[in-house]
């Protein structure tokens, strides 16, 4: 029985031994950090800004291009895209003058904005069962722009949602 307990004791003890032991090596690898340097500096041109205005439990939403320079270069014309997000039980509906429903949820105004220039309004109206609207809800806007890319001497050829950047 004494040799039993000395061999428990000992299996115990060595286990417990191994199991400290490998604690420092496991610490100091879920610790470890390194810093990484270098980078690419993005100068993304033109910029659009959005302006959210609120009528009644509805929105009224429109995108300026705050780009400069010459509507006709590729640096300053854009066009833009909207995505809107709603929860809860009402109904929004979007919809506004040259604005339509993309088959991936966004809605683009159909014309290139010049720098300077604000598409017309796209408005998110509200509508519920009653005609009390009685909780909180958030209406979330998000845009984006591309610039106009100028392939041939007509004008604006197409959108470009799929192009990439390059670097150098």
């Amino acid at each position: 029985m004494k040799n039993t307990i000395k061999k428990l004791l000992i299996g115990i003890s060595t286990f417990a031994l191994v199991c400290g032991a490998s604690v420092g090596g496991a610490l100091a690898y879920f610790t470890a950090t390194d810093t990484a340097k270098g980078g690419i500096t993005l100068n993304i041109k033109p910029g659009t800004s959005i302006e959210e205005t609120a009528e009644g439990a509805n929105k009224l939403i429109f995108i300026t291009n705050t780009g400069d320079g010459d509507a006709t270069t590729e640096d300053a014309t854009v066009y833009v895209r909207v995505w809107v997000s709603y929860g809860g039980d009402q109904t929004v509906n979007v919809g506004g003058t040259n604005w339509s429903k993309g088959s991936d949820g966004y809605y683009y105004y159909s014309q290139p904005l010049a720098p300077g220039a604000s598409t017309e309004t796209l408005k998110a109206e509200v509508s519920v069962e009653n005609e009390e609207l009685n909780h909180e809800f958030s209406i979330v806007v998000a845009q984006e722009c591309c610039a106009v890319n100028f392939e041939g001497a007509n004008g604006p050829d197409y959108q470009g949602w799929l192009l990439t950047a390059k670097t150098e």
